[in-house]
């Protein structure tokens, strides 16, 4: 059989839906219909003359002519994938959009380093920002990227890549802990008896029962942990960054808050070349500069 651009979509649709035993998956992963993905498959069985796929409770099961090939079969499209990345490469005088959405200012703060060195690299490539309940838009294709701390959809065609684990931390003001009669260290009976508790909105897993606890964002945090109005969460690169004496951080016995940081994206559909440079030069920096 002369191989040919359609021989490629034959074989490249051939290794997805063996992957995924889904046709709708399969369709969405690689941008196109089911019934020419149904098409493909049925032509690529034809021209081999074998059955490749049967229907399965709520997919496809391959067959053993299927499961036979396709070693062979994934080593091939692999490396024709592998070519075409090779020559299309992004330089910085490529242009393109990346849609990223933030959680909030305390991500932002971690991405600022990263997001100068991309801007610098790349300084044609323009960003768009959206707000973290625009996951059904990341859903849909219509944004690129999720970046939040302690995030993990379940059951959902997005791919979570984990980035690193910061170091999290309860701080308060001296003045709150006067106040209170409080020392640095604090027992889970002194942390459940205060009267007000200030969270940053990634605090929700910290154990805490108090019907007082106000999640607000990192900023309001930050002033209202100033004021002496309660006990807050922060980064560690937080509270090195804003260099208030008066705020310290409070060890809380039986109180963990670890951060890991993520970025989501859709796999079922291709990222676009800025996207996934961005995505690439992003794990190598945090590998780097967190040990990630």
């Amino acid at each position: 059989m002369e191989f040919n651009n359609t021989s490629w979509n034959l074989y490249k649709s051939f290794v997805v839906v063996y992957e995924v035993r889904n046709l709708h998956r399969a369709a969405e992963k690689l941008g196109i219909s089911r019934s020419a993905i149904r098409q493909n498959i049925r032509e690529l069985g034809n021209q081999l003359g074998v059955t490749l796929f049967i229907p399965h409770q709520k997919g496809v099961m391959p067959t053993g002519d299927a499961t036979t090939i396709y070693p062979n079969v994934k080593k091939a499209v692999d490396l024709i994938i592998a070519a075409e990345n090779s020559v299309d490469t992004f330089t910085a005088d490529s242009t393109g959009t990346i849609k990223i959405a933030m959680s909030n200012t305390l991500i932002i703060m971690f991405m600022a380093e990263y997001m100068a060195q991309f801007g610098a690299k790349f300084p044609k490539v323009v960003f768009e920002f959206f707000s973290l309940e625009s996951l059904p838009r990341l859903e849909k294709g219509e944004i690129d990227l999720i970046l939040d701390d302690d995030i993990f959809f379940q059951g959902s065609d997005l791919c979570t890549i984990h980035l690193f684990s910061a170091a999290s931390l309860m701080v308060a003001s001296k003045s709150f802990l006067q106040r209170h009669n409080l020392g640095a260290t604090l027992t889970a009976d002194d942390f459940a008896r205060l009267p007000v508790i200030v969270l940053g909105p990634s605090s929700y897993d910290v154990g805490h029962t108090n019907p007082y606890i106000k999640t607000v964002s990192v900023d309001m945090t930050y002033y209202m942990v100033k004021a002496g109005l309660g006990i807050g969460h922060f980064a560690k690169e937080m509270l090195d960054s804003i260099a208030d004496p008066n705020i310290v951080a409070v060890n809380i016995i039986g109180v963990s808050t670890p951060e890991h940081f993520n970025v989501v994206c859709g796999y079922n559909k291709t990222l676009s070349k800025p996207a996934r440079a961005f995505v690439e030069g992003l794990q190598k920096f945090c590998k780097k500069r967190y040990g990630a």
